[in-house]
This record gives structure tokens, C-alpha cells and sequence, in this order.
């Protein structure tokens, strides 16, 4: 598929902006250094977006995407426990080469929750997909619809919270307990639940 320049150079402004805002915040990154990172000229913004943030929703959108798209190749064929330790073994391989800032719904939703709520809203939305090819997931795996719709909110937050740690600490030992935490509590819920 070929781009016209203006839908390159809008493209190029989203990715380069999603690795800022992700690595060092949306608040500490400002416009001439998304231009810079970019190589557009710095008049060039409001071209494509109206301020910086209609820019951070086309950022949620951008990363939605790919986050979708590779959670439902990884779940794809798989039991939880191989949907979970393919999740797992991205992250860690991620985190090894030094590409890997948390997730970025969290990251950034934690910092917009108060000072731009409608924009938080979406990475709150964006996660809860995250939580429904999980629910599948695990529906997949013989837990029953609602079974599955409850306990993907826990493996979500099992998930989140060992990426938050991760960031913060720097320490990859949180995405190995991860992957244990995640299909143990699968396992718990499946032997409680067995009719």
C-alpha cells in the first residue's frame, strides 16, 4: 500500500510520539522534540493534528492496534497456558533487548487520568480489549463464558501489575513470575470451580 507524503508524515509524527510518550511521559514530551524525532519542520503539527491531544488519541489508536493484533496472534491456537507464556516470552524478549517501557495503556492512562479524562477513557477502553481476547482466551480453555468474562479482569491486573513493576524497578524476575502468577490463578479458579 503506497502513502501519500502527508499520511507518511502523519504516520511518522503518531510512532515517533507513541515511543516518547511511552518512554519519558506525555507531559515531559513536547512538540519539537516529536517534530525533531520525526525530521519534519517544526510548523509542520498542526497540519496533521490540532494540538497535542488529538495527537495522544491517535497514539492510543496506534498502540490499541498493536497490542490487539499481537495479543490475538499469540492467543490464536492456544491454550492459556500457551497464550500465556508466548505473552510472557515477548515481554521478556522485549525487556532484553532494552525495548520495553511497561505497557503503554497504563503508562500513559495513569499520568492522563486527571489532567485529561476523556483521553484516559480511551486507554481505560483500549485495556479492556486487552481483557476480552483474555476472557476468549480462557474461554477457549473450558472455563464457561462468565467464568471466563470474571476471572480475565484478575489476569488482567496480574498482567498490568507485574508490567508496572517491571518499569519500575527495571527487573525482567516480574515478567517471569508473571507467567506463573497468570496460569496458577487459572489453574486455583479451575479446580474451585469444577462442577
Amino acid at each position: 500500500m503506497h502513502m501519500k507524503k502527508g499520511e507518511a508524515s502523519r504516520a511518522k509524527l503518531v510512532t515517533c510520539a507513541a515511543e516518547l510518550f511511552w518512554r519519558q511521559g506525555y507531559n515531559a514530551t513536547g512538540l519539537a522534540e516529536i517534530l525533531q524525532a520525526a525530521e519534519l519542520p517544526k510548523g509542520s503539527f498542526y497540519f496533521y493534528f490540532e494540538g497535542k491531544r488529538d495527537l495522544a488519541a491517535a497514539v492510543i489508536e496506534y498502540y490499541r492496534r498493536i497490542v490487539s493484533d499481537d495479543m490475538k496472534q499469540m492467543a490464536e491456537g492456544h491454550d492459556w497456558h500457551g497464550f500465556v507464556h508466548a505473552l510472557a516470552q515477548k515481554h521478556l524478549g522485549s525487556a532484553a533487548e532494552g525495548e520495553h517501557n511497561g505497557c503503554p495503556f497504563a503508562v500513559m492512562g495513569m499520568e492522563l487520568a486527571l489532567s485529561e479524562p476523556e483521553i484516559a477513557g480511551m486507554y481505560a477502553a483500549a485495556l479492556d480489549e486487552a481483557r476480552q481476547i483474555m476472557a476468549e482466551a480462557l474461554a477457549r480453555s473450558g472455563l464457561d463464558r462468565e467464568d471466563a468474562e470474571a476471572l480475565s479482569s484478575t489476569e488482567l491486573a496480574i498482567f498490568e501489575g507485574k508490567l508496572l513493576l517491571f518499569r519500575i524497578s527495571g527487573d525482567a524476575a516480574h515478567l517471569e513470575v508473571m507467567e506463573r502468577e497468570m496460569i496458577q490463578v487459572y489453574e486455583q479458579w479451575r479446580a474451585s470451580h469444577a462442577h
